[in-house]
C-alpha cells in the first residue's frame, strides 16, 4: 500500500472573490450588550453558588419561606400520632 501526495490545488468557486464586511463598531457594542444581558439574566436565575451558600460538597442549602403555616404542622403531627 503506497500513499500517493500532490499539491493541492485551489480554485475560486464562483464569478468573483466578495470580501466579508467587518463589523461596525455599534454592532459589536450592541453585541456585547446582548451577552451581557444574557449572563445578567443567568445570573440571577443562578442558586447562588459565588453568595456563599453553597457548602463546599456540592450541596445546596436552600431556605423555603413561607411554604407552611405552622397551625397545618400541629394538624400533621395530630395524624400521625
Amino acid at each position: 500500500m503506497y500513499c500517493q501526495v500532490s499539491a493541492a490545488q485551489f480554485e475560486l468557486k464562483g464569478e468573483k472573490f466578495i470580501a466579508k464586511e467587518a463589523e461596525s463598531e455599534e454592532v459589536k457594542k450592541k453585541r456585547a450588550a446582548s451577552i451581557a444581558a444574557i449572563k445578567k439574566r443567568e445570573r440571577a436565575l443562578d442558586w447562588g453558588a459565588d453568595e456563599g451558600i453553597d457548602d463546599g460538597r456540592g450541596i445546596r442549602i436552600v431556605i423555603l419561606k413561607g411554604m407552611f403555616q405552622v397551625q397545618e404542622l400541629h394538624e400533621v403531627l395530630l395524624m400521625c400520632c
